[in-house]
């Protein structure tokens, strides 16, 4: 490794952790140092509060910036890919909600549109089923169970009325890349078939709503298999 390299990834190692070793490289002032240390760290909490505004603005501020805080100290609000670390964050958020919320469930619906956000950005045909292929879930798309309207929980969101109480009865959402606008209701044979194609499933046993959901990139045909 080259001088420079070596003095590069010193520098670099200082300023990514602190410098837990107390060790600084030659020639840098301290000083400078903890400034562009504070200036970035600030940079990555104001990156990792924009992956995901809507699921942190339930959350209470002092739950909020406490678990931002603990992203960032992993190491988050520093990668290239956007979209990717904020679906990591949501997953990361996910597992410290309670459950059923509307936090939990809001995490999900905006994990869900990211992730389908970035798949319809893809530039590739989506080939319907065929009555004798067998189908799954596609990893670009999800169903979202919400426990209120969606109206009612925007207009909480937006502070201009009180949270609704966690109903009985679900609001169950489509997220995919092919849905125009990415979301729309669920019927009860898509939900019924989103459950059950969490492995492969024949097509048949859902036709024609397997096709109409492979086409839209809810399911994706099991290639290799009865003609897929």
């Amino acid at each position: 490794m080259s001088r420079l390299s070596a003095y590069q990834r010193a520098l670099a190692d200082a300023v990514r952790h602190d410098g837990e070793d107390g060790s600084v490289p030659s020639g840098l002032s301290v000083r400078g140092l903890a400034l562009t240390r504070r200036v970035r760290h600030s940079w990555c909490l104001g990156r990792v509060r924009r992956a995901a505004p809507l699921t942190l603005a339930i959350l209470t501020e002092d739950n909020r910036e406490k678990i931002v805080g603990e992203w960032v100290a992993r190491g988050g609000g520093t990668s290239s890919f956007f979209e990717t670390e904020a679906e990591a964050f949501l997953t990361f958020i996910s597992g410290l909600l309670d459950r059923p919320s509307h936090a939990s469930s809001l995490c999900r619906f905006e994990r869900a549109v990211i992730r389908a956000r970035g798949a319809s950005t893809i530039d590739r045909p989506i080939r319907p089923s065929s009555i004798d292929s067998l189908v799954r879930r596609s990893s670009h798309a999800d169903l979202v169970e919400l426990h209120a309207p969606v109206e009612q929980l925007l207009e909480a969101l937006a502070k201009t009325r009180p949270w609704p109480a966690i109903c009985k009865g679900s609001h169950q959402l489509l997220v995919a890349p092919g849905i125009a606008g990415l979301v729309r209701d669920a019927s009860p044979v898509e939900i019924a078939l989103w459950h059950a194609a969490e492995r492969p499933v024949p097509a048949k046993d859902y036709w024609p709503a397997a096709r109409s959901l492979v086409a839209c990139g809810v399911l994706e045909t099991v290639t290799g298999v009865n003609g897929g």
